[in-house]
């Protein structure tokens, strides 16, 4: 029988359009079990009832005969040992009291999740029995064992703060000044120690104040792999501004949009950098730190709420959007590795680019430990036996990479050259089972963590050891981590129970302000919901889907809407899907993302192979090709760029 629900209706409306369906279903009960399949003919699966799989059973049990003395009798399920469907409620009322029993197939569910259900099921009952007139939507779902795992009753906290107060690159100076000849940086044969580190930054800042005079300005950097890209942004956050990483690979129309946007005032390059940049350049090359007497310097005082950084990801309408991170926000999530992780990095291999958010983990977890940081050469991903030589010989404690790229090392590589890894952490596309029994079955002395968190949350939100049970059904990304608040919330923002599919929301003191210059933008993501009641939080709604285990881990489900990841870039289907129809050739286009299984075999495509690709589904006869690529020519200078751009990343050769 099917119930329609609408989550405007009282319980007692429910209850009342529950009784008009069962009456209509019963004035039909004379119509065969047979009669049902043979008309209506479903597809049939073996072992599966064609029309229904779970059922719920009532009744009242008769008042119990008296035989006397020397009998007695007493009602009781009776119990099969076999569960004919998915799952059947029973309810039998005795003596003024409900009698439950869930039959549940052992296949689809655990005992514990069962469990679950009955304690839900009594926790709704209990509060519609004291008001009918509850709304479905407003019944209280979760029971206090639920509150407590997700941390609504007592949220979670560091017993204390782990890094001193102030700015991020406070703790940087500190540990340089107590460390100063430890190694801090390296890149290929370059590398400095933390004093020579602190001089050439301070030599730096002191170029920058003279174009910021001391004011929490968006200060550009772009440069290319190096131990100067180091310099340079730990000498803008000396200089009381925030950096704003830029890949030197990234189109010029790209760039000059997000200084424009950013209204950046200067930016830190290089003069090996050909792209046409129109703002006030500072050149590295220019820096000298020769005879510099540094003494005595003060440097602009920074307040924890003051942006430190500036990360721009992909947009809604073309155009990247710039998420604003304070120095509260950078220091907390990296408070939140020094609470979670046991062992710090001795030695850190950085693989990603400092335009992603994933790279702030390796460079402020690292440096505010005394750490040494190794700026991987670009494109080492391509070579994976290159890259396990590197990581072995380097000595590399940590590194942090996507799963797809951790796998190829493990498949491709030479796993006897991890062997010094202490910490491996997979983050930015889902992470497969089958990573996680190929880990331990090559590299199990190795310590494997899944990270979540988008940019929105600094860098992460939950993390998980990844252990070798997890290699069945799905890897969860773990619980909160870094005093972040997690939510799993419906459609209204209410809170669902354990067990339930809803969209993630983030809340704590990692959470971003917002989008630069977008306040629009800020508004429909980040939201005032109220989780406890007469109490408001500020959210980050993510837009993925996810649901609380029963022992409180995280499951990540996919995304809410046409979002997707690919090697670790956010992709907007709608936005390439706009640019196609702007061919006067197509009338309409849908972008898929899809796994291909029929790639070559070189180590950087078995790479690919994992990864989902952007295809473009379009049947053209040859003419009609040639059409549509002179029009993909003739658009906007913007449009093109946005397009080609978006391919790029894809690593696309063609359209």
């Amino acid at each position: 029988m099917r119930t329609e629900l609408e989550s405007y209706w009282s319980f007692k409306e429910l209850v009342d359009n529950v009784n008009e369906t069962v009456l209509k279903a019963f004035a039909h009960r004379d119509v065969s079990f047979d009669t049902l399949v043979r008309e209506i003919n479903p597809e049939r699966v073996i072992g599966k009832n064609p029309f229904f799989r779970t059922m719920f059973i009532y009744h009242d049990v008769p008042e119990n005969p008296d035989f006397g003395n020397d009998l007695t009798l007493k009602h009781t399920f009776y119990n099969t040992g076999v569960s004919k469907f998915d799952l059947t409620l029973y309810i039998a009322r005795e003596a003024n009291e409900m009698l439950v029993e869930f039959e549940y197939s052992t296949e689809l569910f655990e005992k514990a999740t069962i469990q679950r259900l009955h304690h839900q099921l009594e926790h709704i009952l209990k509060a519609v029995f004291e008001n009918v007139e509850f709304g479905i939507s407003e019944i209280p779902m979760l029971t206090s064992v639920e509150k407590k795992i997700m941390g609504i009753s007592s949220p979670g906290a560091f017993p204390e703060e782990i890094l001193p107060p102030g700015g991020i690159h406070q703790i940087i100076e500190k540990v340089a000044a107590e460390h100063p000849s430890q190694q801090a940086v390296v890149y290929q044969d370059e590398s400095i120690d933390y004093a020579e580190l602190d001089k050439r930054a301070a030599v730096l800042a002191l170029k920058i104040l003279k174009h910021t005079d001391g004011q929490n300005v968006i200060v550009g950097l772009c440069l290319p792999r190096s131990v100067d890209m180091v310099v340079g942004l730990y000498a803008i956050l000396k200089a009381g501004a925030a950096y704003l990483p830029i890949d030197p690979d990234y189109p010029s129309e790209r760039i000059n949009w997000m200084l424009q946007d950013a209204q950046v005032p200067l930016l830190i390059t290089s003069n090996t950098i050909e792209s046409p940049i129109e703002v006030d350049s500072l050149f590295i090359e220019d820096i000298s730190i020769k005879d510099r007497d540094l003494a005595g310097l003060t440097w602009p005082e920074v307040d924890g709420s003051d942006l430190a950084y500036i990360i721009y990801t992909s947009g809604s309408t073309g155009k990247p959007k710039g998420v604003k991170i304070s120095h509260d926000n950078i220091k907390n999530s990296t408070n939140g590795r020094l609470a979670f992780y046991d062992v710090h990095p001795s030695v850190f291999y950085l693989m990603s680019s400092i335009s992603f958010d994933s790279s702030k983990a390796g460079i402020f977890w690292t440096l505010c430990t005394a750490g040494t940081l190794i700026v991987a050469e670009k494109g080492i991903e391509q070579d994976i036996e290159r890259l396990s030589t590197r990581l072995a010989n380097l000595n590399v404690s940590h590194t942090l990479m996507l799963p797809s790229l951790y796998q190829s090392i493990l498949e491709f590589g030479l796993p006897d050259r991890l062997q010094n890894l202490d910490t491996v952490i997979v983050a930015g596309e889902a992470c497969p089972p089958s990573l996680c029994s190929l880990h331990y079955k090559r590299a199990g002395s190795t310590k494997l963590y899944n990270e979540y968190g988008p940019t929105e949350a600094t860098v992460w939100c939950i993390a998980h050891h990844i252990r070798p049970e997890d290699n069945v059904h799905r890897v969860p990304i773990g619980k909160s981590v870094a005093q972040t608040d997690i939510y799993i919330l419906n459609d209204e923002y209410k809170v669902l129970p354990l067990g339930a599919t809803g969209e993630i929301c983030i809340g704590g003191p990692g959470l971003s302000s917002g989008y630069l210059n977008n306040q629009r933008l800020t508004d429909e993501s980040f939201a005032e919901i109220e989780i406890i009641k007469g109490q408001k939080s500020r959210l980050y709604k993510t837009g993925d889907l996810g649901r609380y285990r029963n022992d409180g881990v995280i499951e990540f489900l996919g995304r809410v809407d046409q979002q997707v990841k690919i090697r670790g870039h956010r992709i907007e289907l709608e936005e390439v899907n706009e640019v196609i129809r702007n061919s006067p050739m197509i009338k309409e286009a849908v972008v898929l993302a899809e796994k291909n299984e029929e790639r070559p075999a070189p180590a950087f495509d078995n790479l690919a192979d994992r990864d989902l690709h952007l295809l473009v589904k379009e049947y053209l006869t040859q003419p009609q090709a040639d059409e549509l690529l002179a029009s993909v020519e003739s658009l906007s200078k913007e449009k093109k760029t946005y397009l080609l751009e978006q391919l790029k990343m894809l690593g696309a050769k063609e359209l």
